[in-house]
């Protein structure tokens, strides 16, 4: 069966800690020069271009243990257009849960 989607929206989630942002995080001249990431994406080649002041303030959001998800709609060529960043925060580790004595587990 075949269906015909007019787009396809992605997301790409990429570690913070794995990925070197640094060499984009320039000191800020007037105006920001554009962005451009080529993501290897399973053996997908994906590119996305943002522009340069947007970018720059979201990388400076990045704390250590987050996700920074890359999202936008897929065009022809592996070409993410209309981009945006979500900084998705580490998530806490979960609280130890105290054992039942075998008094109160009986209730």
């Amino acid at each position: 069966m075949k269906i015909a989607a007019s787009l396809a929206k992605v997301s790409v989630p990429l570690k913070a800690d794995e990925v070197d942002f640094s060499s984009v995080l320039v000191p800020e001249p007037k105006p920001q020069p554009d962005v451009t990431l080529r993501i290897d994406a399973g053996g997908v080649p994906l590119k996305v271009t943002f522009k340069g002041k947007n970018f720059r303030k979201s990388m400076k959001a990045v704390i250590p243990g987050c996700f920074v998800v890359i999202q936008g709609r897929l065009a022809p060529g592996g070409e993410i257009i209309d981009p945006g960043i979500v900084l998705q925060p580490p998530k806490p580790a979960p609280a130890p849960t105290p054992a039942l004595a075998p008094a109160e587990a009986a209730e």
